[in-house]
């Protein structure tokens, strides 16, 4: 019955009974229903009531567990609902990007498509998806920040001018890279990056751009 409750809810808004192997899905859980209703109220009829008694506990306990695996459940899913429709807005706008005309401000597009990712982040920290796109966003950010900088390097030019300078150490190479006309303020964004995209590996381990991402920025 709770099979069939769901399956009703869920056709509301998206009703699929019109295909035969999910009906035909319905039809047995339907009569299972029927046949395991006959057997026990069969059962009850001969089943004296001392020998019943047990049964009560077992409810008991079976309704505790309900409650705590629903509380686990809207646990995990609330923040998934939450970042569904910025999620579902991020989709569009990256959607719409390739067809905005010459005249469009692309830049007012960009921040507007960034904005909804890093609400859909806050929302559910939980989606790998969202984490691997939010890493990305911030090496995109920190492109950006680089081109309006005093010396307008990318990272592939600093990583080219590190491996150059043969540091001795890490610390002077870090000191170097936090210059204000090297990385400067701008590490913060690369660091985000590299922090969201293992948090989206240690979510789902298959996600390959997440190890592309992680490669470019290892080295630092």
């Amino acid at each position: 019955l709770g099979v069939i409750a769901i399956n009703l809810a869920h056709s509301v808004t998206d009703f699929v009974w019109y295909a035969p192997s999910i009906m035909v899905v319905i039809v047995l859980l339907a009569a299972c229903a029927a046949v395991l209703s006959r057997e026990s109220r069969q059962a009850s009829e001969e089943t004296p009531a001392a020998g019943r008694a047990w049964l009560r506990p077992v409810w008991g306990l079976a309704a505790v567990g309900c409650l705590l695996l629903s509380g686990w459940m809207l646990q995990t899913k609330l923040p998934a609902v939450a970042a569904e429709p910025h999620w579902f807005e991020y989709i569009r706008l990256v959607q719409l990007e390739p067809r905005l005309g010459k005249d469009a401000d692309v830049s007012a597009h960009r921040r507007q498509k960034y904005t909804v990712l890093l609400r859909a982040a806050r929302a559910d920290r939980y989606d790998a998806r969202i984490q691997a796109r939010v890493a990305r966003a911030y090496q995109s950010i920190f492109d950006l920040r680089q081109q309006q900088a005093e010396n307008p390097m990318s990272l592939l030019q600093i990583q080219d001018a590190a491996l150059a300078s043969e540091w001795t150490s890490t610390d002077e190479l870090t000191q170097w890279l936090n210059r204000p006309g090297v990385l400067g303020e701008n590490r913060k964004y690369l660091d985000t990056a590299w922090d969201r995209a293992r948090h989206a590996l240690s979510l789902c381990p298959l996600l390959a751009d997440s190890y592309l991402a992680l490669s470019e920025l290892a080295w630092i």
